[in-house]
């Protein structure tokens, strides 16, 4: 499969399922008349920002070799943006027996904001793992995943239950670095931190593998074709 495919072909895939979540909600906001859920279009949001710098890299990897200075710098946004993407799952957190509203209703529309998220999330992945296999190789490439997953997984933690956001690396840097350092250094005093992480890391390596082996079947049933 070339890189190429993804910019073609999933972007309307990715578009199509955030309208209907969006749609969803709009639909409580007028029936219920109430704002509590809006909350989860930002999140949406968000989650499309990772998604779309790594179509970006793909553009980048396949343009001039002397843009790679450019590509690592966008990693590492990308890799600050990344989980708000899965993020989105945690959200399933506010589900609760609500009377202006059906209860199946509020599962199935924070669900189609979580597999919005999971999705996007799974495919921004894929993106940069093929951008970096191209400059560094196979091992390389899935040992810088591996470990972007973890933190990822870790990124997850630090949003949901220590309330971080994205940007606080730039609007509050030193007391963000001061959570994170506490946790490295004294990582059995903060074993919830890390069985959190862990737990959410390898939830989202299953899923990637998944996705992954699901995209490269098309290209494996042409070759044996």
């Amino acid at each position: 499969m070339t890189m190429n495919y993804l910019n073609k072909h999933l972007i309307s895939l990715v578009i199509l399922p955030a309208i209907i979540s969006i749609g969803l909600l709009f639909s409580r906001v007028i029936y219920a008349q109430s704002f509590f859920f809006t909350f989860l279009a930002w999140n949406l949001f968000l989650a499309l920002i990772p998604f779309f710098i790594s179509l970006k890299l793909i553009k980048l990897s396949q343009n001039s070799a002397r843009k790679k200075r450019v590509i690592w710098l966008l990693m590492c946004v990308f890799l600050l943006f990344l989980p708000n993407a899965p993020y989105l799952v945690t959200d399933l957190i506010h589900l609760r027996i609500r009377t202006e509203v059906p209860y199946w209703f509020d599962i199935l529309m924070i669900a189609s904001f979580s597999w919005n998220g999971l999705i996007l999330g799974f495919l921004s992945i894929y993106n940069v793992h093929e951008v970096i296999k191209k400059e560094k190789g196979k091992l390389v490439s899935w040992s810088i995943i591996l470990l972007m997953i973890v933190l990822c997984g870790f990124g997850i933690y630090l949003g949901r239950y220590l309330r971080w956001n994205s940007w606080d690396i730039i609007a509050n840097p030193l007391d963000l670095f001061q959570d994170i350092l506490n946790r490295i250094i004294h990582p059995f005093l903060h074993v919830r931190t890390w069985g959190i992480t862990f737990s959410y890391s390898s939830f989202l390596l299953v899923g990637y593998l998944t996705i992954r082996s699901l995209i490269n079947i098309k290209p494996a049933i042409k070759s044996s074709n």
